[in-house]
């Protein structure tokens, strides 16, 4: 993670805090100097709740996508150490077929070398 995260989501929280305060002072000086009816009043309030269900939809939307994203991180993260292993798992077995084979020449040679000394 970035080092200054918390620093940046403090500041990006106090701004969206006092945009949202200042909207909501711009439209209660606006309401109080303009309304004068419950029909006015039902206007805001119906005004009001759409942007709630927008901020809504959008959270969620959010929502969504970090956990779809973080999934697929994950996702790919864990293909590729189970890549890595197997790819060190296959140059073990390399390794030990060709420790195998050299030994197997060694011995052989051994047996040549012993023959050499008891015919020679």
């Amino acid at each position: 993670f970035d080092p200054h995260y918390n620093a940046l989501l403090n500041q990006a929280l106090h701004e969206t805090t006092t945009r949202e305060k200042s909207r909501i002072d711009s439209l209660t000086r606006h309401e109080t100097q303009n309304y004068t009816t419950v029909d006015e009043y039902r206007h805001a309030l119906s005004r009001e709740r759409r942007h709630s269900t927008t901020m809504a939809l959008e959270l969620a939307h959010y929502k969504f996508a970090t956990r779809y994203t973080s999934c697929n991180i994950h996702s790919a993260a864990e293909i590729n150490e189970e890549a890595r292993i197997n790819h060190l798992i296959k140059n073990i077995d390399t390794m030990k077929r060709d420790m195998n084979e050299d030994r197997c020449r060694v011995v052989m040679e051994l047996e040549r070398e012993e023959e050499r000394i008891i015919n020679g």
